[in-house]
């Protein structure tokens, strides 16, 4: 699924980064193919059925269930849309007449042997571990230059390093060994994809579907390009043929009415999320977007009874005994406190201030959660604009309170400037309030990251795991008590600001099988890196802090800090006395950044240390 654009980032608690420079987890998941690419019960075998075709896939299949289609990762795009092919037919919501189900793959006889340097590269490739997949991969291309599956393999492991030339060279290898192989090209599309290269994408797409109209998963990337661009006609269309050759696959289904729902064609997508919950019944992901499809059509009652039975179904969810306020008492001042918080919070964002009686239940859990019901201790409304996100908080720490941040006006896209709803207000605050709620967590795993007790994978692991519970804590808060009042007063309302179309596992398989430029590597394997960093700056150990961020400038997936680690090196390498290496720095920071606060004073630092020739 897409993930929701209110997802929200807790701020870091601690170190040097400043905090525009950690992305919001909205910006990290902005694209379809990400999505997809999480979806599904047998993620292996359908990354490598794509990427390296029937010889390799076949081998991983023993190890996982049939899977449904998706479509190979690819980074978030932002460029304009170049020409596109003529529109196919438009879709309709009746797939074509059912065809039998496509036989289970066999293993074919040129299949590698279990031990070799392909069998290796593969199970590498499945598992998420990409440099060593490069090297298996390698050793299966030193002992056959043309074998085209390793280039293929080794190209796709490159892709996830962020090497795009490289993988570009074993994938136009590929193709040029073996130039009938359809597979081939949709894998370099998708290759082109992720480097931005969407005209390229659109031919090698093209050509794949010539030499294999019947290709599943060529359609479902070339569905994903036009969904990324909003071209919903062009997606369903490609989608409805994905169903026409897999009529009996819940993924199909769930893929268009996910389009569908985006067009604004809320009864197709509503038949279509029915059908999938035929095919996969008691899938807590199908189950949630059908309740949030009727919602989107006003059918209250429906959409409720759903959402509840897709929290039933979610293992492990947290809203499944949701109760709005905990059994505890609070003072006469800390209530009052919370009142007051309420009502600044409330003069601040007017659109909050909207249906005075009826919201009155709003306000009197807010000044609970303010009067420190939650975290202990009182948290305080601060009207500053977040800037890593639509909302933040601040965890609170020794001598500085707790305090929470929402967004009034809209910072990116076409609404920018203009002001936030009712409901996008409210649902970030509650996202918030308890988000704040699990602060104890957070500030936890940051301090054992610095000191070093916990490695980057168990803090990333712990840190979607707490996010992950404020988000089904929100849904269920919606459930329980924003969707009855909606119904009692008729008013539209938006599930996807509360978490209700994602249905996301947490567990260290998924986590594995992640891409680590997406949410939830980023943002917190950097702030684990900055944590750290910090903790070594602090200690004094100057060169070991440094030899850290030249690695974090040696990773193209997290582009969004390199001004600040450039910064930061500069700063370092003035310590060390060496100002004019630490000038250059700097300018590669001003280069980034031209308006970094921090980079000019340090320049000028820098420059007297020069002209004295000395320490500063």
């Amino acid at each position: 699924m897409i993930p929701p654009r209110s997802m929200q980032q807790s701020r870091d608690v601690a170190g040097p980064m400043p905090s525009k420079h950690q992305p919001a987890i909205a910006a990290a998941l902005p694209c379809r193919t990400i999505g997809r690419l999480m979806s599904g019960p047998a993620l292996p075998f359908v990354l490598l059925s794509l990427a390296l075709g029937p010889r390799l896939a076949a081998e991983a299949s023993a190890a996982a269930p049939a899977a449904s289609p998706t479509a190979s990762k690819s980074a978030p795009t932002e460029s304009t849309a170049p020409a596109t092919p003529t529109a196919p037919a438009a879709p309709t919501a009746t797939a074509a007449p059912a065809q039998p189900p496509a036989a289970a793959p066999t293993e074919p006889s040129d299949a590698p042997k279990t031990g070799s340097a392909l069998h290796r590269g593969t199970k590498a490739l499945e598992a998420g571990r990409a440099a060593e997949a490069v090297a298996a991969f390698s050793e299966a291309i030193e002992a056959d230059p043309k074998d085209a599956a390793a280039h293929v393999g080794r190209g796709r492991a490159l892709v996830q390093l962020g090497e795009f030339p490289r993988a570009m060279r074993d994938l136009n290898k590929a193709v040029e060994l073996d130039p009938s192989n359809a597979r081939w090209w949709c894998q370099r599309g998708e290759a082109r994809l992720q480097a931005d290269d969407e005209d390229g994408a659109l031919a090698d797409f093209a050509r794949a579907i010539e030499l294999d109209p019947k290709l599943p998963d060529v359609y479902v990337a070339r569905a994903a390009l036009y969904f990324d661009r909003s071209d919903y006609h062009r997606a369903a269309a490609d989608e409805t043929r994905v169903i026409q050759l897999r009529p009996d696959d819940p993924q199909a289904y769930i893929q268009r009415a996910e389009t569908y729902r985006l067009a604004q064609r809320l009864t197709e997508a509503l038949a279509d999320l029915t059908r999938a919950d035929e095919l996969r019944p008691n899938d807590p992901r199908i189950v949630g977007e059908r309740a949030a499809v009727s919602l989107q059509l006003g059918r209250y009652d429906e959409g409720m009874k759903l959402l509840r039975r897709a929290i039933e179904l979610n293992d492990g969810d947290v809203g499944r005994d949701y109760r709005p306020h905990r059994q505890t008492e609070l003072s006469a001042e800390a209530m009052r406190h919370g009142r007051e918080q309420v009502e600044r919070m409330l003069r601040d964002r007017p659109p909050m201030a909207q249906f005075a009686e009826q919201a009155a239940f709003l306000r009197d859990w807010a000044a609970r959660k303010f009067a420190g019901e939650d975290v202990g201790e009182p948290v305080f409304w601060d009207s500053t604009p977040p800037t890593d996100s639509d909302a933040e908080h601040i965890a609170p720490t020794p001598g500085k309170p707790g305090r929470i941040m929402i967004d009034l006006n809209y910072q990116h896209g076409p609404r920018r400037g203009r002001p936030r709803t009712f409901e996008e207000l409210w649902s970030r605050a509650v996202f918030e309030l308890h988000n704040i709620g699990l602060a104890v967590h957070f500030v936890r795993l940051h301090r054992e990251a610095q000191e070093g007790k916990i490695t980057k994978r168990q803090f990333v692991f712990e840190m979607w795991k707490h996010e992950e519970q404020t988000m089904q804590l929100s849904r269920a808060f919606y459930l329980n008590l924003f969707l009855p009042f909606a119904a009692r007063e008729k008013l539209s309302t938006d599930p996807d600001l509360w978490f209700a179309l994602h249905w996301q596992a947490v567990s260290d398989e998924m986590l594995d099988r992640i891409d680590r430029s997406q949410y939830p590597w980023r943002p917190y394997a950097r702030q684990y890196d900055w944590q750290r960093f910090w903790a070594l700056y602090q200690q004094g150990e100057i060169r070991r802090a440094m030899r850290l961020l030249e690695g974090v400038l040696d990773e193209p997936q997290h582009p969004t800090d390199r001004a600040e680690a450039y910064l930061w090196l500069g700063r370092c390498r003035l310590e060390l006395g060496r100002p004019a290496e630490a000038i250059e720095l700097i300018d590669q920071c001003l280069r980034l950044d031209p308006n970094h606060p921090q980079a000019a004073p340090l320049r000028r630092a820098a420059e007297a240390a020069l002209r004295r020739g000395q320490k500063p």
